[in-house]
């Protein structure tokens, strides 16, 4: 995906991508949510925007591991929200922490466990 990350995260936020108040608070959180991705062996190095050039197509995902640029996308999104910007309404709170834990969930299983489910479904 050929979109801008800074941008791509700033539309999920409700913010156009024209107003620039934010984007240093939105880039160091969207570092520190790369960084997360990196713990998690989900990339093959630690990744980092500074400004609305990086792509990503970019992203150093694992090459070793089949990911969902979408899920990860979104994800990300969703992380950064919450570190950013978290909702005042604890039900909303809730929701966003469910999507993101599965998310988490659903890339912590493909990442670490692909060969054992493929093999137990007689892939």
């Amino acid at each position: 995906m050929d979109d801008s990350i800074l941008d791509t995260v700033k539309e999920q936020l409700g913010i156009d991508r024209d107003n620039h108040d934010f984007d240093r608070d939105l880039i160091l959180t969207i570092n520190s949510v790369f960084f997360i991705l990196y713990q998690e062996g989900l990339t093959d190095g630690v990744f980092e925007i500074r400004d609305n050039t990086k792509k990503w197509d970019e992203l150093l995902l694992n090459s070793e591991k089949p990911l969902a640029l979408n899920s990860i996308i979104r994800w990300v999104a969703l992380r950064t929200r919450l570190l950013f910007d978290p909702p005042a309404s604890s039900i909303m709170m809730d929701a966003l922490e469910q999507s993101i834990a599965e998310l988490e969930w659903r890339g912590f299983i493909t990442n670490n466990y692909v060969g054992e489910i493929e093999g137990l479904y007689g892939e």
